[in-house]
């Protein structure tokens, strides 16, 4: 690698493309090949540097500078041992997926569950062995990054969901992601939704690092709606300021298809989520949303890129954050309405609120519009809380803390009410007072 200096144990994993004894996943499949061979050409390229417009304020080099290890996969021993992570959602009210460093972990009979409604989910390593032509046409986004072609080389594992034509799935997919061991790891993991034609699901994500250990977890999850699919997910982000999140989102939009992805950032020491986004079928909707809560230390990142191709399509995303003192953020939100896409509606808006004056806010919002019968706006704000309606408060008698915490509460509202499920929009209220108040979660 070129542009930094990596880990000694990684060092020569990253020059061969993979070490001698990891299997990546597909590795055995020739149709996968190609993208593997993709990746590893990507590799030569080097980690991208803030000369990259998408990660100007992102320094990768103080990520992979520390000592990181790739994780030993242990028995499925595991499964039992992992305390209770994420949404409070009672067994027989979801249906629960795990993957602990990158690995599905479960019962052996039960990697790939299959429904009598024909919904399947599980492991993706074990879909793609039992269903390889379900999985191959949709498992092959070519990496534009080396960070993504890492996930396609590094990964051997990940989730997979299913839901076919017209089905509506009965209850929720309560899917954790946890990080943990006695020393610091690089997680790589690959993940994969289909939704069919007409199909509806709603998946609830949490990522947590449970040791007190550096970690760096590198995902990749696509997510493909068919004509009319709808699709909801919320991600709450929990890990301590020694983890690393590097995730990347790709979906695609067919036809009538309608895609809701909102992300709540609780700590974290370095994250950066990326969403891109592909509408390429007539009357199809996008709204992306999100929260973060950035304090000392940590550096937090969303990219958006939103392609608007064809006509008649709606896409919003709305990203709130609050900043205190010697927090960091960035917003780079860059929206592409094409030539042949008009009666395109497209919004965007980012506010960012230092709560003391020595927060960091970078925002960026972009519009490339190629057509001319369009609606479309982005709009971005660094403030700080309304002084009148502080002063308004404290006269009344009011303390100082409350009213601070009252008016960060109120400005995070509107991202809240997109959170669609009742049971977790009251469950992400109550970590958010909590992290307010400076409680532990």
């Amino acid at each position: 690698m070129t542009n930094v200096t990596l880990p000694h144990t990684l060092a020569t994993l990253l020059q061969a493309g993979r070490m001698q004894d990891y299997k990546p996943l597909g590795a055995d499949t020739p149709q996968f090949h190609l993208l593997l061979e993709q990746a590893q050409q990507e590799l030569s390229k080097g980690l991208p540097t803030q000369k990259s417009e998408t990660f100007r304020f992102a320094k990768l080099q103080n990520v992979f500078q520390q000592e990181l290890y790739l994780p030993e996969h242990r028995a499925n021993m595991e499964y039992l041992q992992l305390p209770f992570l994420g949404y409070k959602l009672n067994k027989n009210e979801t249906y629960t997926l795990r993957c602990i460093n990158g690995k599905y972990i479960a019962p052996e009979n039960e990697r790939l569950v299959r429904l009598p409604s024909g919904i399947v989910y599980g492991s993706l390593a074990k879909a793609l062995e039992e269903l390889p032509d379900l999985v191959l046409p949709y498992l092959a986004h070519k990496a534009k990054d080396v960070l993504e072609a890492l996930t396609t080389l590094l990964s051997e594992d990940g989730f997979f969901l299913y839901v076919p034509e017209n089905v509506v799935a009965d209850k929720p997919f309560n899917i954790t992601l946890v990080q943990q061991g006695p020393r610091p790891l690089f997680v790589n993991q690959r993940n994969l939704i289909l939704l069919g034609n007409g199909a509806q699901a709603q998946c609830n994500l949490s990522e947590h690092s449970l040791s007190e250990v550096a970690f760096v977890s590198n995902a990749t999850l696509e997510c493909i709606l068919g004509a009319g699919a709808t699709l909801r997910c919320v991600t709450l982000q929990n890990v301590h300021n020694r983890t690393t999140l590097l995730n990347h989102t790709y979906a695609q939009l067919n036809e009538k298809a309608q895609f809701y992805n909102n992300t709540i950032t609780l700590r974290g020491g370095f994250i950066r989520d990326e969403v891109v986004v592909d509408l390429g079928g007539q009357y199809a909707e996008l709204n992306l949303s999100g929260i973060a809560l950035v304090d000392e230390g940590q550096y937090i990142d969303n990219v958006t890129r939103v392609e608007h191709r064809v006509p008649n399509c709606t896409s919003s995303q709305l990203y709130k954050t609050l900043i205190d003192d010697g927090g960091e953020y960035s917003f780079f939100g860059h929206i592409h309405v094409h030539r042949d896409a008009q009666k395109t509606q497209a919004y965007q808006r980012n506010a960012n609120v230092l709560v003391n004056r020595g927060g960091i806010a970078h925002t960026r919002p972009q519009l490339l519009i190629d057509a001319d019968d369009v609606k479309c706006s982005h709009g971005a704000t660094v403030g700080q809380l309304d002084e009148e309606a502080k002063f308004y408060m404290l006269t009344r008698g009011i303390p100082q803390k409350e009213v601070t915490r009252l008016l960060m509460r109120a400005f995070l509202q509107d991202v809240i009410s997109e959170i669609h499920l009742p049971v977790i929009q009251e469950q992400i209220e109550t970590l958010i007072e909590s992290r307010l108040k400076g409680e532990k979660l």
